[in-house]
């Protein structure tokens, strides 16, 4: 199952002509990274996302490259796949909404939004600590955070 497709984005008209088709890439490439970092990527993804893991390349640069804009069943585990069907899959669009309101505010479009890490957030689900010694959230981060809080939470 495809997931995304950057072409889908970069070969639409209504694409942004002031920005590269990798551009298309961020939004995929923050929940991407998310799921890695989750332990929710497959195998060979997971083996493939050292510099990933260790901030050397930017979410979306990693999903343009290493996924070559593409994102499959492929890229995940089981658990992986379960929760980009309830979340992630285009026709329920709860993330690109969540995304939309949590990092698009004063931009042009969503494809403005920046592939950096500090845009992406903390790798392990908190961006570094706050003033009060408590953990922090920060950009894509709260995008997925609260959906899979609710997921594992066991049943009452």
């Amino acid at each position: 199952m495809k997931y995304e497709d950057v072409a889908w984005h970069s070969g639409s008209d209504d694409y942004p002509k002031d920005l590269p088709a990798q551009a298309a890439a961020t939004h995929t490439g923050m929940f991407i990274a998310w799921a890695l970092t989750s332990g929710l990527g497959s195998t060979l993804l997971a083996a493939d996302a050292g510099e990933l893991r260790a901030r050397k390349v930017t979410p979306g640069a990693f999903f343009y490259s290493q996924c070559d804009g593409k994102f499959t069943d492929e890229d995940l585990n089981d658990e992986g796949n379960a929760f980009a069907k309830l979340y992630f899959d285009p026709e329920v669009a709860m993330y690109l909404g969540d995304y939309d309101a949590v990092l698009c505010s004063g931009l042009k479009s969503a494809y403005h939004v920046p592939d950096t890490w500090s845009t992406a957030g903390s790798p392990n689900g908190g961006a570094a600590s706050s003033e009060s010694g408590r953990g922090g959230s920060s950009g894509a981060d709260d995008v997925t955070r609260g959906r899979t809080e609710r997921r594992r939470r066991p049943p009452i």
